[in-house]
């Protein structure tokens, strides 16, 4: 690897060339011999094997619990009546469903396709919803606002693992009231093929449901490991990643874990090379408590995080038996050239990227931290039905099938892995937080990320036509463009300089691009649109024209798109008066 400093070239050795794949699939046949239920003493044991690599790498760590809101499923049942021939069907119950009486609940089986709101027009109150796909949040609050007394979930060929509340992390007081409070449980579709036969010769059915879920909060622990860097330690490039699983969790998520380790141990040989901090997090509660780790670190180290850290890595699901495609993964626009290199490095294929969506522990857009990667291999796409609920939850977008029908099942298990692939995105990984480690200028190009916003916006004023006009953020964004240009364009800008410019803009462009507004709030865990708090334009044209309820819907736009202008209009305010009056923000002053 050719690296100049000053004029002078030389060579450096690659940091893809130190990974082991013995040590990969190693760390995962010792992760993965336990069933990690958060905060079970079978998730110690993995976190006990962590801290033991930790201590023989000699790697400075922090090992400790906080309580958590954690649901596990436990025992359910789902019995049939047709024409008068009751049968028991296969089923499971999920995370932060509710629990029925001892005797369960009974009522008429519904289908209701999708589960989309328009699908309950004619639900008769008080029955049992049949759908299609996973068990997700939407779907259950959307059961749950048609009075459904239940929902059933049709799956495919496989159970697949899920929790059913929309509440990011360890509810707050003011969030209870969106946990579920109807039982939820998944069929298989074989079985489901039958009932639904019935159900459209309008046949009735008559269902009977009986789950028991352990909702309580408790201990999980928590491992932040750190490797301090040399020239700018108080700068931390973060990779993270959950140890709970469901059953096994060979791939979901001990090939995550794996990667971590490998990480920590090659940038532990290369410690004199790092240019700013590492810092690797362990969350648990990921699985069963809607990311309750991840968010009990945000909300208990908020201005630590705000100070120090740049970039969050998020590794998930990595290393898979047949995931070849890697070009979908998950990057923000400023991150995104780093992983266009990389896999131009790795595989020569071509990385288009996908929006970063609302999961897999991204508990930090609040903060303003720019993020790289979540699931990076996937699936290709799948047709066949049987494996169609999994595929469209993670891909779905026509270019990825997800991460196999194992994800969330029973069968995630150590021969799910190919240690070819496992090593292909371990490799990946590194050299990606390589350029965020050991390069002085930090390599986030907001550029992207102001094009970006720009797009979101033109398309937002298409959607809204004539009913409400965005040409103010427009116009403050096609400045925060202008002004930004020179920053990059400047050579001679000294590191530091455009370091606390660039983390800046993350803090003010990242929560606009990717929250509904509170920053320190965690949104739902639901789907959101870019520039969420615009998302009312979408009610708005469901108004007649001058109507009271377009009035209001207008007072409430105006006031979002005032967040969303003046945003814009601040971030090119800072940009304009730095060169001349150096005017750092207060949180930037802190960190030099």
């Amino acid at each position: 690897m050719i690296k100049i400093e000053k004029g002078i070239i030389f060579m450096t050795m690659d940091v893809r060339d130190m990974t082991s794949p013995e040590q990969l699939m190693g760390h995962i046949q010792h992760i993965a011999q336990w069933v990690r239920l958060s905060g079970s003493p079978e998730e110690s044991k993995g976190f006990d094997y962590i801290e033991e690599k930790l201590t023989e790498w000699k790697i400075s760590y922090k090992r400790i619990t906080h309580p958590a809101y954690i649901s596990l499923p436990g025992k359910a049942s789902v019995t049939i009546k047709m024409q008068g021939i009751e049968m028991p069907i296969e089923c499971i119950t999920h995370a932060m469903g509710a629990n029925t009486p001892k005797e369960g609940i009974a009522g008429s089986l519904v289908y209701v396709g999708k589960g989309m709101p328009d699908d309950y027009k004619h639900f008769p109150q008080g029955a049992i919803a049949l759908v299609e796909g996973l068990a997700t949040p939407l779907s259950t609050l959307n059961a749950g606002k048609a009075n459904a007394a239940g929902v059933v979930f049709i799956n495919g060929s496989e159970f697949h693992e899920m929790i059913v509340s929309p509440v990011w992390g360890s509810p707050p007081s003011d969030r209870q009231h969106l946990l579920p409070e109807i039982p939820v449980v998944s069929i298989l579709e074989k079985d489901a093929r039958k009932i639904k036969s019935q159900l459209a010769q309008q046949i009735p059915v008559q269902v009977t449901l009986n789950t028991e879920v352990l909702t309580e909060w408790r201990e999980i622990p928590l491992l932040i490991a750190d490797i301090e860097g040399n020239q700018y330690p108080e700068e931390v490039v973060m990779l993270a990643g959950h140890v709970d699983s469901w059953h096994y969790g060979a791939m979901d998520n001990a090939s995550a874990n794996a990667v971590q380790l490998e990480a920590l141990r090659v940038f532990q040989q290369r410690k004199d090379k790092l240019v700013r901090s590492l810092r690797v997090a362990f969350w648990s509660g990921h699985s069963h408590g809607r990311y309750a780790g991840s968010t009990w670190y945000v909300d208990e180290h908020w201005a630590e995080l705000e100070e120090e850290l740049v970039v969050q890595m998020y590794v998930d699901s990595v290393g898979g038996k047949g995931a070849t495609v890697l070009s979908q993964a998950w990057a923000m626009s400023e991150t995104k050239p780093v992983a266009i290199e990389a896999l131009a490095l790795e595989t020569g294929e071509v990385f288009e990227g996908g929006r970063f969506g609302r999961g897999g522990d991204q508990s930090f857009y609040g903060i303003g931290v720019s993020g790289l990667f979540m699931c990076l291999s996937e699936q290709p796409p799948i047709t066949d039905p049987k494996y169609i609920g999994s595929s469209n939850l993670l891909g779905g977008n026509g270019k990825t099938g997800g991460l196999g029908s194992w994800w969330h099942a029973v069968d995630d298990t150590v021969d799910k892995l190919d240690p070819a692939f496992l090593n292909r995105d371990a490799r990946i990984y590194l050299y990606s937080l390589s350029r965020y480690l050991e390069e002085p200028r930090l390599a986030l190009d907001f550029r992207e990320t102001i094009m970006e916003l720009r797009n979101h916006l033109l398309q937002w004023q298409k959607i809204a036509q004539d009913r409400f006009e965005l040409s103010e953020a427009v116009k403050y964004c096609n400045q925060l463009e202008e002004v930004v240009q020179p920053f990059y364009q400047a050579q001679d800008l000294e590191p530091t300089i455009f370091n606390q410019i660039v983390i800046t803009l993350g803090r003010i462009l990242i929560p606009l691009n990717y929250t509904t507004g509170n920053k320190y709030e965690q949104d739902l865990a639901l789907n959101y649109q870019p520039i969420p708090s615009l998302e009312p334009i979408q009610d708005l044209l469901k108004t007649e024209p001058g109507s009271d309820e377009e009035q209001h819907l207008l007072i409430l736009l105006k006031r979002r798109l005032n967040y969303v202008s003046n945003t814009l209009r601040k971030a090119s305010q800072y940009l304009k008066e730095f060169p001349a009056v150096k005017q750092i923000p207060e949180s930037m002053e802190m960190r030099k």
